[in-house]
């Protein structure tokens, strides 16, 4: 299992929609980057000027919303795996599951 340091997540994608609402397929060429993860780790917080650590405001387990690009997508035990700072993600998504 891999494990975030410092002040990064660790998320994986929610599954992506392989059809439109009109009923159109869509391949892998012309889907989207998802852009709601569910974090799996993180790491212990942010190392702060005075050397204290600063802690994540998410936890394991959040959905989350993402903006854009962000983060950086690895792969690892065939899995894709995005990482990211706190800062890169837009929102927790709360009640929709």
């Amino acid at each position: 299992m891999l494990e975030p340091v410092g002040d990064n997540i660790m998320a994986e994608f929610e599954a992506v929609e392989e059809k439109t609402k009109g009923g159109i397929y869509l391949t892998p060429t012309t889907q989207e980057r998802p852009s709601i993860a569910r974090v799996i780790a993180i790491g212990p917080g942010r190392l702060m000027s005075n050397g204290t650590i600063h802690p994540l405001s998410i936890k394991v387990g959040d959905r989350i919303l993402l903006g854009g690009y962000g983060g950086r997508e690895k792969k690892h035990d065939g899995k894709v795996y995005i990482f990211l700072k706190e800062e890169e993600i837009l929102a927790v998504i709360k009640g929709e599951e």
